[in-house]
């Protein structure tokens, strides 16, 4: 049985390589259809690009920097992407803290911030001076008189959600709105970012309307 099995797209060639082979196998096949390709005559000077899919293996750096090397020995020849059918563990640790509602209840107080990756369901306090920063959504059940900052990594499609009367500013992405010059009603409400990239406000029962992606979260607790 190959460790390694070629197939062509119009994008270029992919190398599929088993994930039950040993390594060594794995480079020395890949070696012998290197040099095969390059000495085709209809294939003759012309580069070309390869996707390697290793299936059920997680290559290290040592590994992909030793394919990379292979590589190197044929000019016409380069790597385009690499791609497996699993992640690793920090991926994949981080992939669920991004799409999770995490839940908060801590006073934020004066030069404080606190920072978290995902959409939050914030309880606690933010005092004057203190920011709550979050990657997604930030949906307020407490207190807040200080800053709201979601979608904080330049994700626009965040929402706030919650009563932000008494709120020094609020933020989502790379748009401010402070809301002393704002004339927010003292009620929950929620802010997002409209299609003219401006921060508007609508009652929280057209949540699900405006961003009906909100609803696909999964819970969490911090």
């Amino acid at each position: 049985m190959p460790s390694v099995i070629l197939k062509g797209h119009k994008e270029g060639y992919e190398f599929i390589l088993k994930d039950v082979s040993s390594f060594n196998e794995i480079k020395k096949e890949i070696d012998e259809i290197l040099k095969r390709v390059q000495n085709e005559k209809t294939s003759k000077g012309d580069k070309l690009t390869f996707a390697l899919n290793t299936g059920n293996r997680l290559l290290n750096q040592e590994q992909r920097t030793e394919i990379e090397e292979i590589f190197e020995n044929y000019p016409r020849f380069s790597i385009r992407k690499l791609n497996a059918d699993v992640l690793s563990k920090k991926s994949f640790l981080e992939f669920l803290d991004n799409r999770t509602i995490h839940l908060c209840c801590e006073i934020i107080r004066n030069g404080q911030i606190k920072e978290i990756n995902g959409d939050v369901l914030f309880c606690g306090s933010v005092h004057k001076g203190g920011i709550l920063k979050a990657t997604g959504s930030i949906f307020v059940l407490g207190i807040v008189e200080g800053v709201i900052h979601a979608g904080a990594k330049n994700d626009a499609l965040a929402v706030v959600c919650g009563n932000m009367a008494h709120a020094q500013q609020v933020r989502i992405a790379d748009l401010v709105e402070i809301v002393s010059e704002t004339d927010y009603e003292d009620m929950q409400k929620l802010i997002y970012v409209n299609d003219l990239h401006v921060l508007d406000t609508a009652e929280v029962t057209e949540l699900k309307t405006i961003r009906p992606k909100v609803f696909t979260q999964n819970g969490g607790l911090i």
